[in-house]
């Protein structure tokens, strides 16, 4: 089920694992960066699903385009900030980060909606980087950061004073790593609002999903 948020934003309204969480977020098909990933055998990129989602859903891919269009090149005005009552929201669950303005729009939501829990996923720390530090925009307190590592099985190493804004790290990991390290998976890959881990800025600080 899709629905448009005030006649600008599309909103998505999940199902599967993430059945009960909205979210706003943009195309990987249209991504340079998304596209890049995918090319490299060893990414975590190269097994997207939501990759292979969009080629069977055309008209999604078009609206979370034209979300990128609308989020990435200016600042939302303020009868376009959404306005939500859920407990749990989710930004980028089929893209990633374009640049700062992308983030600061993320960073208006938040401060719009002070009650409700939200988690960005992103591989493109740089730009965390730049608008936390360098720009000095203060991260909202509702808001978890979860870094994506993007190779399978290899976390990724923050350096956690400048990267002061990270909640977790997300990792990837497949069935035969997993069974020679014993890697303890500990994310509730099947029930996203249930489990709410990455939405909790004080919960486990690496997050390993087994790869489906």
């Amino acid at each position: 089920i899709y629905m448009s948020m005030n006649g600008a934003l599309w909103m998505t309204d999940h199902s599967g694992k993430m059945k009960g969480i909205n979210s706003i977020g943009t195309s990987c098909a249209e991504n340079p960066f998304c596209i890049e990933r995918r090319k490299n055998g060893d990414s975590v990129c190269s097994h997207c699903y939501a990759a292979t989602y969009m080629k069977m859903r055309k008209s999604l891919q078009a609206h979370l385009a034209e979300n990128a269009n609308i989020l990435t090149t200016r600042l939302l005005k303020e009868n376009e900030i959404p306005v939500t009552n859920a407990h749990v929201f989710r930004f980028e669950s089929f893209g990633d980060l374009y640049n700062t303005t992308h983030l600061a729009n993320y960073v208006l939501i938040c401060e719009r909606n002070p009650f409700t829990k939200f988690g960005l996923w992103t591989k493109n720390t740089w730009v965390l980087d730049e608008l936390f530090n360098k720009n000095g925009v203060k991260k909202p307190e509702n808001l978890s950061i979860v870094v994506s590592s993007p190779l399978l099985n290899q976390p990724i190493e923050l350096n956690r004073e400048k990267f002061w804004f990270v909640d977790h790290i997300f990792t990837v990991y497949d069935k035969k790593f997993i069974a020679d390290n014993n890697v303890n998976v500990n994310c509730g890959a099947r029930d996203c609002l249930g489990c709410q881990r990455c939405y909790h800025r004080d919960a486990d600080f690496y997050v390993r999903e087994k790869l489906k």
